[in-house]
This record gives structure tokens, C-alpha cells and sequence, in this order.
């Protein structure tokens, strides 16, 4: 379950997978104050080495940066291999989609099993090509728009 909770990675930097309804995967970068789904805590050293392993997965398409701010080169690096990339936004209070990728990858079709593994432990009842935000409240509700 996502909450908006104090936890061991709060005031730090913690990138986690997600999957949506559909099966598509997404990058989150909590920026140090954004959710964090208490299913990624514990696997913090796997998921540390599956988004280390993003970037040697086959390019599938191109990535279209949303917000117009300057991208990180991680961001693009998952976009070009498919997947959503939102960044927690200190003045909304909530994840946004920073950058789109062409081509998304499906969580069947990612053929590293860390990566997968990872990503499969979080599921957002959303659909990631469909908002440019989410969010989850105390009691770990998505909103989303």
C-alpha cells in the first residue's frame, strides 16, 4: 500500500517501480518527500539494482519530456526503454509525469527478472498513459488527473 507516511528513505532521494492496471511500468523519484509504497521499502537493494539495469534494456522508442523543465538523463534513459517517468512536484504535492515514452514497455515484455520483480510488488490502480499526476492521501487512496 502507497501512503504519504514518514519512513526510513524521507528526506533522501528513492526511486521506485510501479505497474498500473494495464501492465505498463513507471519510474517514480520521490525526491526525498514524495509516497513511498511500503512494498518497495524492504526491497530497497533489489530495486537499486533494477533501476541500475533500466539502462541496459533494448531502446524501444523515444521519450517526450511533459513539464519542459530540464530532464534528468535517467528519466530520458527509462523513457527511450519504455517506461513512465514522474518526479514527486514540492509545490503541488504530488507525483507528475515528467517524461513520456513512444513505445510503453509492458511488464510481460521487460526481459530482465530483477526488473520485473521488482516492479511487479507495486500495483497503482491507474492508468499511466491516461494522467499527468497521482497521488495518495493518508489512508493510502490514489487521486490522480
Amino acid at each position: 500500500m502507497i501512503r504519504r507516511h514518514i519512513h526510513e528513505f524521507s528526506n533522501r532521494e528513492f526511486d521506485w517501480l510501479a505497474c498500473d492496471v494495464d501492465g505498463f511500468v513507471a519510474m517514480f523519484s520521490s525526491a526525498g518527500f514524495g509516497a513511498v509504497p511500503e512494498e518497495s521499502v524492504p526491497t530497497a537493494e533489489s530495486l537499486d539494482a533494477a533501476l541500475d539495469r533500466i539502462k541496459a534494456l533494448p531502446v524501444t522508442g523515444d521519450a517526450t519530456s511533459i513539464s519542459g523543465r530540464t530532464t534528468p538523463d535517467d528519466w530520458i534513459a527509462a523513457a527511450r526503454r519504455g517506461f513512465f517517468a514522474f518526479d514527486w512536484d514540492h509545490m503541488r504535492d504530488r507525483y507528475q509525469l515528467e517524461v513520456l515514452p513512444s513505445t510503453p514497455v509492458h511488464i510481460d515484455e521487460i526481459p530482465d527478472d530483477v526488473i520485473s520483480n521488482v516492479a511487479k510488488r507495486v500495483r497503482i490502480p491507474v492508468r499511466f498513459s491516461q494522467l499527468s499526476w497521482v497521488d495518495w492521501d493518508e489512508a493510502g487512496q490514489v487521486s490522480s488527473g
